[in-house]
């Protein structure tokens, strides 16, 4: 069984036909983007994560327009920016409430200063 030749290879570059075919590469924006989205977790906290999200959309964008290599790359980058914009802000908010939370226990305990000493275990009534 035979099958119908595929499609014929890229030209070559003129003025050299022992050239390899012409290859496209991988779009570098895509790469930055995903270096930048993981470099957020430990070097870069929310500046890495909001230019990685920034740079793979433009990456993205690219590819699209002149067919390079890169779209998982882009793609990675712009998903783990936003884990760590939403992990920011998971723990911004428990550290708010956890404030929230200390405040009103202060509040409703007046005897109880964050200062103030821990009463020792003899001291309590039994």
């Amino acid at each position: 069984m035979t099958y119908p030749p595929g499609p014929p290879a890229p030209p070559t570059p003129a003025g050299d036909p022992g050239a390899p075919p012409w290859q496209r590469g991988t779009n570098v924006l895509s790469v930055v983007s995903l270096v930048l989205s993981l470099l957020s977790f430990c070097v870069l906290p929310v500046v890495g994560a909001v230019a990685g999200i920034i740079t793979g959309h433009v990456a993205r964008r690219q590819i699209r327009e002149t067919g390079e290599e890169g779209a998982g790359l882009a793609t990675a980058g712009i998903v783990v920016g936003w884990v760590h914009l939403a992990l920011v802000g998971l723990a911004a908010a428990a550290a708010i409430a956890l404030t929230i939370a200390g405040a009103a226990f202060l509040e409703s305990h007046p005897g109880v200063t964050p200062s103030a000493p821990l009463p020792s275990p003899t001291a309590l009534p039994s």
